[in-house]
């Protein structure tokens, strides 16, 4: 049931993916779940996000960036673009309600300038040198998401512990259990890949991993240089991140005038199944009426 008293809400994405995902993005689909439930409760979403994302049903989409970054191959500094996030952010605040920023340390200096009140939600390490300095004058609406990472600093007046939540009524889940372990995320030193395979190794288990390698060079050094070497004493199923093709259907009409259009559209079909289904997935159906039925 929606709620009564509906607030105007800004969700703030960083401009890395888009909102959704269609591959890797953590952040991105966990604010994106935030849409979809404050949509469906009545609340006035608007979503500051990369110009590909899907706007909120009955909000609107505020594009920080035409495009998000990493899918285009940006391996650059991102930092410049939150900053125009947080401004794009600043000129509307007096429209909101309530702020909700996804942008970790960028969304500290949000929440310090901002005329509306900012939660801030920290998806990532907070492990860092500098995050003593930033935390010393904290805002207030700082969230963890997990006890673990609200744990590495200890002295921050969390305002809560909220647990990612994921809708996974579309998951394909086995009911057997099984011996395998899977590691889902990005070969970076933070997300914990060589501890999974340690894990692994010492559990006498298969390791499932499926995995973004990101562009930038520091990325692809890690990947080549640590976690290749670790796994490579035991079996490994490796999975990068890959597109599905979208199957090609062609119902045709092949009698009378249609037959030259028809035949033209099966030598596309014919090609496009010649190139090995690498393109393409096709299946052809061809209906011809029976004059004598007529």
């Amino acid at each position: 049931m929606p709620y009564s008293g509906a607030l105007r809400i800004a969700l703030v994405a960083p401009p890395l993916e888009r909102v959704p995902p269609r591959a890797y993005g953590g952040t991105e689909r966990i604010v994106h779940e935030l849409v979809l439930e404050l949509d469906r409760r009545g609340h006035n979403v608007t979503l500051f996000a990369s110009g590909d994302s899907e706007p909120p049903a009955n909000g609107q989409l505020i594009a920080t960036v035409g495009e998000a970054l990493r899918p285009t191959g940006f391996g650059g500094d991102a930092s410049p673009y939150f900053y125009s996030t947080i401004l794009d952010v600043l000129h509307r605040a007096d429209e909101f309600d309530l702020i909700h920023a996804h942008l970790d340390w960028p969304g500290i200096l949000l929440a310090h300038v901002s005329p509306t009140p900012v939660i801030n939600t920290f998806h990532g390490r907070i492990d860092f040198p500098f995050a003593g300095r930033l935390f010393e004058d904290a805002p207030r609406g700082l969230v963890a998401i997990s006890r673990a990472q609200a744990h590495l600093c200890p002295e921050v007046p969390w305002e809560a512990v909220v647990h990612n939540g994921l809708n996974l009524a579309d998951a394909p889940f086995e009911r057997r259990a099984g011996e395998e372990l899977c590691f889902v995320g990005r070969i970076a030193p933070e997300k914990g890949v060589v501890d999974a395979i340690e894990v692994a190794r010492l559990a006498g288990r298969k390791l499932r991993i499926a995995a973004k390698i990101g562009p930038r060079p520091d990325e692809r050094a890690y990947y080549e240089n640590v976690f290749m070497p670790e796994g490579e004493p035991f079996r490994r199923a490796w999975r990068d991140r890959t597109s599905r093709l979208r199957p090609l259907v062609l119902l045709l009409d092949v009698s009378g005038s249609m037959g030259p259009y028809a035949r033209a559209l099966m030598q596309f079909a014919y090609a496009a199944m010649a190139a090995g289904g690498r393109y393409a997935q096709t299946g052809t159906c061809v209906v011809r009426r029976d004059a004598s039925s007529t």
